[in-house]
């Protein structure tokens, strides 16, 4: 019976040392992951992955708009109809005029807008949007 309770011990000082062991590899996973969440392309990286998770969130909304076909547009000649799905404001960009628009050539569903102003003698503050 001595030679069990022996072995029981042996096998639960083995199970605390694992999981000291474990706990180690945690804290130094840990320390990793604060320098990863430093670093500017696990930035870039992480913005990706967020872009990639509201896709899919919203997919039926994207997809809805990329690949919307009405039936009634058969009747129509020279007309289609476009659902709005998404309305860009700001309110500080309110009074300014848009002076440029670019599309990402990787990216089709991410554009840029620049707004300022066209007159030479009003000029304010401009901005970019993405």
């Amino acid at each position: 019976q001595k030679a069990k309770e022996k072995e029981h011990k042996k096998i639960g000082a083995k199970k605390d040392d694992e999981r000291k062991k474990k706990f180690v590899v945690t804290e130094q996973s840990g320390d990793d992951m604060a320098k990863l969440a430093r670093s500017k392309s696990a930035s870039i990286s992480l913005k990706i992955l967020e872009r990639m998770i509201n896709q899919n969130t919203f997919d039926d909304i994207a997809q809805d708009f990329k690949y919307w076909e009405d039936a009634a547009d058969e009747y129509r000649e020279q007309e289609g109809s476009l659902l709005p799905l998404w309305v860009f404001q700001y309110e500080l960009a309110k009074k300014l005029a848009c002076t440029n628009l670019a599309w990402n050539t990787f990216y089709t569903d991410l554009f840029a807008v620049s707004f300022g102003s066209y007159d030479f003698l009003k000029q304010s503050r401009g901005m970019f949007l993405i």
